[in-house]
């Protein structure tokens, strides 16, 4: 199944964990976060995926997004941390462990 099709077809999907995702592209989690379907989406966590990165964070923060957790996602920096907490105006947990892209915030 592609990322596409949940987001398409996730219309009743409160919560998502995609862990160890290696070959899956940008693409494919561009089109899931762009989607129609994951408006009810509540909690997601991404573990270990390669093809996520600050434009595809961002796309994923729009909807119900209350809780998010990245980690060792290596390709997001402090513009999608930041991208992601301006887009979500329901987040109320944000996890971002193990993530080399993101330096220190001070």
């Amino acid at each position: 199944m592609s990322l596409a099709v949940i987001g398409y077809y996730g219309h009743e999907v409160t919560g998502l964990a995609l862990t160890g995702l290696q070959n899956v592209n940008e693409r494919g989690f561009w089109a899931m976060g762009n989607g129609k379907g994951l408006q009810k989406m509540k909690s997601f966590a991404v573990n270990a995926c390669r093809g996520v990165s600050n434009v595809e964070l961002e796309s994923m923060g729009k909807g119900s997004l209350e809780s998010f957790q990245i980690e060792k996602c290596h390709r997001i920096t402090q513009f999608g941390f930041f991208g992601i907490l301006g887009n979500s105006r329901k987040l109320k947990a944000l996890v971002v462990e193990n993530s080399l892209g993101i330096r220190k915030l001070k």
